[in-house]
């Protein structure tokens, strides 16, 4: 228990955040994060989070993200950073690994799209989003 009364979950395997969590600055307090349900990735709407982003591969991610020294070149994380985020993960403990440069992260909301094989693919609104922006091109146009 924290102070004010509010709770706060462990990291580890049974946490609903995952093992590992992606913070970055942002006015909504939205990060991305692990998640121990798996098989929610298989279904086709996958609106569970209650704002935050669920990874299906978190540590490939991690690995992929600039070292978290100031005092090494960037690039991809060198076998020590590498070795200390997999002994952090295994023993449960909560560590942080800081960037040495931000990394830019773009969410995209799109409720159509261009699949690859090059059909026009549609989704569910979950957000009803879709209605704003047709009100807002439509005000446009007239």
């Amino acid at each position: 228990m924290l102070p004010g009364g509010k709770l706060r979950q462990d990291p580890g395997p049974w946490c609903a955040l995952g093992r590992i969590k992606f913070e970055m600055p942002n006015r909504y307090n939205v990060y991305l994060h692990d998640t121990p349900a798996k098989s929610l990735f298989a279904r086709d709407l996958r609106a569970f989070s209650h704002g935050c982003i669920r990874l299906e591969k978190p540590l490939e991610l991690a690995m992929a993200l600039p070292g978290g020294r100031t005092s090494r070149p960037p690039g991809p994380p060198g076998a020590d950073e590498t070795s200390a985020l997999l002994a952090a993960i295994a023993a449960g403990r909560e560590k942080s690994f800081p960037l040495a440069e931000p990394v830019p992260v773009y969410i995209l909301y799109w409720t159509a799209f261009v699949a690859d094989d090059g059909h026009i693919e549609f989704r569910r609104d979950v957000y009803g989003r879709d209605a704003q922006l047709y009100n807002a091109a439509r005000s446009r146009i007239r």
